[in-house]
């Protein structure tokens, strides 16, 4: 769920290393101290050289595309299928708004793919989704996120999808990085700012950029094809 007030403080380096650290695929509970972690963290690169450049949204290149077969793509989306437990019923109703999704998301300068991520982790593609803290709708926006970035019914989903993605935007430019970003989308930029990590957080972070990863490779098996 999304909350506002977003601290005029930015959040420090260390933290966003710790948290970026947390979302390795070694939990922090294991034992290994965060700078270790960090450097094993996406791929093997030191997480500082992450930080500011994730949020940036690049439009994919379609000569490089063009360059793998869809049997390629495909291939991956059906690996992320079985390892993401993908539920058919959440991907069918987040789909039903790819449209207004693309739209607002070249709008906001954000991937697609990630917007869509946020839709099947929040609410499962539901318009009419309510959770028992206030959230609605398809971004399950809190009322006061919801009224400051003008959606008048949150539970209209052109409504939604244009204040979340806004929301969003405003995250990612604010902390510079879209795993912090999430943190904050989900958590509060009141727990960015605390340095404060609840682990549905820990898990809710991964879980979506791996959504999004997902939903680029259904993309590009369409665009292949």
């Amino acid at each position: 769920m999304s909350r506002r007030k977003i601290s005029s403080s930015r959040v420090t380096t260390e933290v966003v290393l710790t948290v970026l650290a947390m979302f390795s695929a070694t939990p922090m509970w294991a034992g290994n101290s965060a700078a270790d972690i960090a450097r094993r963290s996406f791929g093997g690169e030191l997480a500082s050289t992450i930080l500011g450049r994730s949020s940036h949204y690049r439009a994919p290149s379609l000569a490089a595309r063009q360059d793998r077969p869809a049997e390629d793509y495909a291939a991956k989306a059906a690996t992320a299928t079985s390892l993401l437990n993908i539920d058919p019923v959440r991907l069918e109703r987040t789909e039903r708004y790819a449209t207004l999704i693309d739209y607002h998301g070249m709008l906001n300068r954000i991937d697609a793919g990630l917007i869509k991520a946020i839709v099947y982790t929040e609410s499962g593609g539901d318009a009419l989704a309510e959770s028992s803290q206030g959230a609605k709708g398809l971004m399950q926006l809190m009322p006061e996120t919801a009224e400051e970035f003008g959606a008048a019914d949150p539970f209209n989903p052109e409504h939604s999808i244009a204040s979340g993605a806004q929301y969003l935007r405003t995250l990612m430019d604010h902390y510079g990085s879209t795993e912090v970003a999430l943190w904050a989308y989900n958590a509060g930029p009141g727990s960015v700012t605390r340095g404060h990590l609840p682990r549905e957080t820990e898990a809710y972070v991964p879980r979506v950029l791996r959504m999004r990863n997902y939903f680029d490779a259904r993309e590009r098996v369409g665009e292949s094809e």
